[in-house]
């Protein structure tokens, strides 16, 4: 984010701490601001920049005298002075604070909480700095800036138009190239909400949220490659010519036997779409759905591991038998992470809605889940 995107009323709640466009002296990956400055962190009250402002432009008249003195000169007298004048215009009437107890001993003297707020703001874009100053002294002050969480979106922008540009890259390579309806991209992000919500281990829906930005380890540097004309070869042995995504989660024969299984379970046809995007196919319940597609999206990636750990050095493939193996193993997975999902006795909710006989998962008697599937004991779910 540059320090002039965007600016507005939102600069006055921008947070202090914990921002990542506030890094503090060593840089992001040390921390933001709170590293350089934890007593006005541990100051009660002061969390946003038009906080911070309002009693920087309060400790005019103190900044004013400290300036007016050789470093070092100012004397008790004058010191005590500010300090009453700290008291009266900031810790009361802005950060409400009376008892100086709270207050942390570094910023209990007048000159030198002048001195920290100037450091605070001094690391700050000054165009940020003046807009939440335009702010304050504008009809309605602070109260027309927007809330810390309407600002925090503002400042995310950049952020919210990538992940729009990845979930549309997602939902036309979804569709295989046709024409994705108008409306798909917030039913994507509805699918997204209404999973992560799902009481599971985040284990079982980390992969479709991956799935979704083509985030998989390995996947950005495939795309560059090909990029250049370079197609890369899955371990499978076959060409990955339409990208690692469509390969791994669709076309693979990993993937294929999978959705052979699937596909002669629920009796029904299943298209990219309705398994990418979480659509149930006709006759299948939407909360069944749900977790089948985050089960066999899990278990497609843990294949796409398997293979790569088990290919061969030289010629970077897997044995026939091997992929067949896997194939194998991804199915056993695919059945055992519905088996975990049942035996966490949570159903989601309106599922007494699901009937008593449906693929996959069904509902009991008394509005349980129940696993409707192999027979025969399955393995534990893969991490």
């Amino acid at each position: 984010m540059t320090p002039t995107h965007g600016l507005g009323p939102w600069c006055f709640a921008l947070p202090l701490w914990g921002n990542p466009v506030l890094p503090c002296a060593a840089g992001l990956q040390a921390g933001g601001l709170e590293r350089d400055f934890p007593a006005l962190m541990a100051l009660p009250g002061l969390l946003t920049l038009g906080t911070a402002v309002r009693c920087w432009e309060a400790l005019a008249a103190v900044r004013q005298l400290v300036a007016s003195k050789p470093a070092g000169a100012l004397g008790p007298r004058l010191a005590r002075r500010c300090t009453i004048q700290y008291k009266r215009s900031v810790l009361r009437p802005i950060l409400r604070i009376t008892d100086m107890a709270r207050v942390p001993p570094e910023l209990q003297s007048g000159p030198d909480a002048a001195a920290q707020f100037s450091a605070l703001l001094a690391r700050v874009p000054a165009a940020w700095r003046v807009a939440a100053s335009a702010t304050l002294h504008a009809p309605g002050g602070a109260a027309s800036a927007p809330p810390a969480p309407q600002a925090t979106q503002l400042q995310l922008a950049p952020a919210y138009d990538a992940l729009r540009v990845r979930h549309l890259a997602f939902i036309q390579e979804a569709y295989s190239g046709a024409a994705p309806p108008a409306e798909a991209i917030h039913a994507l992000r509805a699918a997204l909400a209404r999973l992560w919500a799902l009481v599971w281990e985040p284990r079982h829906k980390e992969p479709l949220w991956r799935l979704a930005v083509n985030g998989f380890t390995g996947f950005g540097m495939l795309a560059a490659w090909a990029a250049d004309g370079r197609v890369e070869k899955c371990p499978c042995g076959t060409q990955m010519t339409a990208g690692a995504r469509v390969h791994h989660f669709w076309d693979c024969v990993v993937a294929e036997a999978l959705r052979d299984v699937m596909r002669e379970h629920a009796n029904v046809d299943i298209t990219r779409n309705q398994l990418w995007l979480v659509q149930a196919p006709p006759g299948l319940s939407q909360a069944v759905w749900d977790i089948v597609c985050l089960a066999a999206v899990a278990a497609l990636e843990y294949g796409r591991q398997r293979l790569y750990a088990c290919r061969d050095a030289a010629d970077r493939t897997a044995e026939v038998a091997v992929v067949r193996r896997i194939g194998v193993e991804v199915i056993a997975d695919f059945w055992s992470r519905l088996a975990a999902f049942v035996s966490l006795r949570r159903p989601p909710r309106r599922w007494d809605l699901v009937p008593n006989q449906h693929p996959f998962l069904a509902s009991d008697d008394v509005g349980g889940v129940i696993l409707v599937g192999p027979t025969a004991d399955s393995p534990p779910a893969s991490p």
